[in-house]
């Protein structure tokens, strides 16, 4: 902390705790601070593949032990830092990171189509805190962060996605797609 500004070190350090040693091991990710992240195609798993560094990204486990991590407020394939709007899997086995969806630049807009239907080009936009949790069916629910809406500039959003990992696709379920509403 210098004065008033508060500079945010982001990470994308990677590390699996062993409770029966009370031990910590890094497994993937970089050593340094702030480092850009190398995307891939979309799609397909590779061992150079990994997200760049971030902080409040909203993560979840799948059924097979996969780990799965959208958004955030750091860095992506190039450039400055910004509001993500990329989701990526871990796969522990194989020490791989996929990315699944959205962008690999900042400050996107989210797309949100009709709502309650799942459409291909769906994407919720860059943001960073949101509140994620699965439910019975294996659906994973995004809800608000500080981020993107539809158009203009970021804000505090309300909106509320469903993404189905088997379709691979978002669906926008409520809220609205505006920031700052009440």
């Amino acid at each position: 902390y210098e004065g008033y500004y508060l500079y945010w070190l982001k990470a994308n350090d990677l590390w699996k705790y062993t409770t029966a040693t009370n031990e910590w091991t890094w497994i993937r990710g970089s050593n340094l601070v702030n480092q850009n992240g190398a995307y891939g195609s979309i799609s397909v798993s590779s061992p150079t593949n990994y997200p760049g560094a971030r902080h409040g990204p909203g993560c979840w486990t799948d059924a097979t032990g996969n780990l799965w991590m959208i958004a955030g407020y750091g860095y992506p394939a190039a450039g400055g830092d910004g509001h993500l709007n990329d989701l990526w899997r871990y796969n522990p086995i194989s020490n791989e990171w996929t990315w699944i969806h959205g962008t690999n630049i900042i400050s996107q807009n989210g797309v949100y189509g009709p709502k309650g239907f799942a459409v291909p080009s769906n994407v919720p936009g860059g943001r960073e805190f949101p509140a994620i949790w699965k439910d019975a069916a294996g659906d994973v629910w995004m809800f608000g962060g500080g981020g993107y809406p539809a158009a203009g500039s970021p804000g505090h959003l309300n909106d509320l996605f469903r993404y189905n990992q088997s379709t691979n696709m978002w669906t926008w379920v409520s809220g609205t797609n505006l920031a700052n509403q009440l």
